[in-house]
């Protein structure tokens, strides 16, 4: 039996590093202040933690790794944001762990939808099978 969707979990990985880059590098000083919107920064951080958190329910099958796996998002970005003290120019911030918590907040909301969407399908094609028998 299949445990992992290998694309699903590869564009997750891959969603991690961009993740990490994004909040360990040091922001060139033009990109920083180019920032239009004051919350667009907010908003694309609990964005991203809710990708990364519903990628998580959707490329693990097994639903305890799944769910494991999504709400270690949280630690995830709060071990990010501590590593955001040895970046010049950049300092942790509770306020953006708050953010990352709502985005895995969010993100779990939504993967376990899609997850019991999706299981509810997979019984009604097995139910109907079983019935054309």
């Amino acid at each position: 039996m299949r445990t992992v969707r290998p694309a699903l979990l590869a564009l997750w990985i891959f969603s991690l590093v961009i993740v990490a880059a994004a909040t360990v590098l040091p922001w060139p000083e033009a990109v920083a202040e180019a920032r239009a919107l004051p919350w667009a920064g907010a908003l694309a951080q609990t964005l991203a933690y809710a990708w990364l958190a519903a990628l998580a329910l959707r490329a693990f099958l097994q639903r305890d790794r799944a769910f494991t796996l999504a709400w270690g998002m949280i630690l995830y970005g709060a071990v990010l944001e501590v590593g955001q003290a040895l970046v010049p120019g950049r300092s942790p911030s509770l306020g953006d762990i708050g953010l990352n918590l709502l985005g895995v907040c969010l993100g779990v909301l939504v993967g376990h939808r899609l997850k019991i969407r999706e299981h509810d399908r997979r019984m009604a094609g097995e139910l109907a099978r079983r019935a054309g028998r």
